[in-house]
């Protein structure tokens, strides 16, 4: 079912047969997690809500998910901190989007007023790289 969801939103957006998507300015909708954030497109809900894996990062998990207390807490911190970031903004730049490895959410490329939030994230110490490959960090 997720991948049906996601070949017709790929179908709606023009996105069908290339691998990464041109530059696309978004609407903000809201932080899910220190590493995740929620966007929307023009068609009807509930295909509407987008999910974008910011590139190149890992940050803790901040619910059930978290291996540690450490863990969770940090990734709270993450979570807080880039929903400060986006306090009252509209929008955001999401650069060389692709479908993630499961077909569930986007993988791109986010700056906010020109600036990359993945290298903000790491600089601050909230988040690590990642590549999306191999063991993720631990955190605990």
């Amino acid at each position: 079912m997720k991948r049906l969801i996601a070949l017709s939103l790929l179908g709606f957006c023009g996105l069908i047969g290339v691998a990464h998507a041109d530059d696309m300015r978004m609407p903000f909708v809201a932080v899910i997690d220190g590493d995740t954030i929620r966007s929307s497109v023009q068609l009807p809900c509930p295909l509407c809500n987008v999910y974008i894996r910011i590139k190149g990062i890992d940050t803790p998990e901040s619910n059930h998910l978290a291996k540690c207390e450490k863990e969770r807490v940090t990734g709270m911190a993450a979570k807080k901190y880039l929903q400060n970031v986006f306090i009252g903004k509209t929008d955001f730049m999401a650069r060389n989007m692709h479908w993630d490895k499961y077909g569930g959410r986007i993988v791109a490329d986010v700056e906010l007023d020109g600036k990359s939030i993945s290298k903000d994230l790491i600089e601050r110490g909230y988040a690590k790289p990642y590549t999306g490959k191999g063991r993720k960090p631990n955190w605990c």
